[in-house]
């Protein structure tokens, strides 16, 4: 009888960049947050999600090529034993930063927006154009208030988009548009590259990123991780965001319905950090 071969990732310890960025911060500034145990990890249909104790509520992008491993699911886990994944495997890196961010939620609930240096009501394009003045800019995953903002800003964007829907609505809006993983071939090209937190997932932007000495800044729900996750990728800019307690059992009802960011962005408030001088 031929036994069944699992085609789940392990759960193996991440490694790199990012895996040490997080660490380092649930060692230091989220260390009171780190051993929070998780109730609940799924997948919506944009969104992995992480219900963890305290009502503390972390999201980040997934990517739909599997389910969740049964493993994730069904075992008692720490955001910090999840967290530990990052780049160990694309979906389980998205758990990791939905980890990550779901402790960063908990400081905040805690202590407020000025715990993490960040700064509501502030628009992250303006910030990143009086940054980069003038930037010759390649945006990674298209998010299109951000583009056209830059644009305005006068920085010349170039779009790296791998998802067919977002790269036509990139090219309808008047943006020069190639695959995501041609920019580790262009990057020389830029001054500076504006990343979603989904991009992430897999190692490519933070790699072309610190080869080339390209300014960073990191934008989207999926980077609403602390600062100090992003000033250790080398980013000098960080868009997040922050579902306030009322909020969240409406926001997880709309994530596990497979709704997107664009439906639940009335119920987050959008926060900006930058290094300042």
């Amino acid at each position: 009888m031929r036994t069944a071969v699992s085609c789940e990732p392990p759960m193996r310890p991440g490694r790199g960049l990012l895996h040490e960025a997080i660490q380092e911060a649930l060692r230091t500034v989220l260390r009171n947050y780190a051993r929070l145990a998780i109730l609940e990890i799924g997948l919506g249909r944009r969104f992995l999600y992480i219900h963890a104790e305290n009502d503390v509520l972390g999201l980040a992008f997934a990517p739909q090529t599997e389910p969740l491993p049964a493993w994730l699911v069904e075992g008692n886990h720490t955001l910090e034993e999840v967290a530990s994944l990052a780049w160990s495997h694309p979906l389980l890196s998205s758990a990791a930063l939905a980890a990550v961010n779901a402790a960063t939620a908990a400081l905040i609930d805690e202590h407020g927006i000025d715990a993490v240096d960040a700064r509501h009501g502030v628009d992250v394009g303006a910030v990143i154009a009086a940054t980069w003045p003038k930037a010759r800019t390649a945006i990674v995953g298209y998010v299109p208030g951000v583009a056209q903002a830059l644009r305005k800003h006068g920085l010349s964007i170039t779009v790296y988009e791998d998802n067919e829907h977002h790269r036509r609505e990139a090219e309808s809006d008047g943006f020069q548009v190639f695959p995501g993983r041609q920019l580790i071939a262009d990057i020389d090209n830029y001054e500076l590259v504006v990343a979603t937190g989904a991009s992430l997932l897999d190692p490519l932007v933070v790699t072309a990123t610190q080869m080339a000495g390209t300014g960073l800044a990191i934008v989207g729900p999926t980077s609403s991780f602390h600062p100090a996750v992003a000033a250790r990728l080398g980013a000098s800019v960080l868009g997040g965001s922050y579902v306030p307690p009322e909020k969240r059992e409406k926001v997880l009802r709309l994530v596990k319905a497979g709704q997107g960011f664009r439906r639940i962005r009335g119920y987050v408030a959008k926060w900006t950090w930058w290094r300042r001088g």
